[in-house]
């Protein structure tokens, strides 16, 4: 999981990095039962739009933190979707997703920044 993960954090770096905002990129990962999956996302200045959607097997909470370790966005409904805005400094900055698996069964979701 650890290659898959550094793989979408470059891959957000390098596409936003060229063209700002109006790019966007997308990843699919898999969280086992009753574990937690933490993504890094390194973005360049501009506003995005966050958004996580699983499989609908499990609920899934969210927590987004700030390259401080500040909570700035959680999720804890019944469900597996979540979705919320940012904006970045022009200098960019690293925030970092963890995705709880609140299910026994395995749940594949989908990360997309735009």
């Amino acid at each position: 999981m650890k290659n898959l993960i550094a793989a979408f954090a470059l891959a957000v770096t390098a596409t936003l990095g060229a063209a700002g905002s109006a790019n966007a990129d997308s990843a699919r990962f898999v969280v086992h039962g009753n574990s937690t999956d933490t993504i890094d996302l390194s973005v360049t200045g501009g506003e995005y739009l966050l958004t996580v959607e699983g499989d609908q097997s499990t609920n899934l909470d969210f927590y987004v933190y700030d390259q401080d370790g500040n909570l700035v966005f959680m999720d804890e409904d019944e469900t597996d979707l979540m979705y919320t805005t940012f904006v970045v400094p022009s200098d960019g900055t690293e925030y970092q997703l963890l995705v709880v698996n609140q299910g026994d069964a395995s749940n594949i979701y989908r990360v997309d920044l735009i």
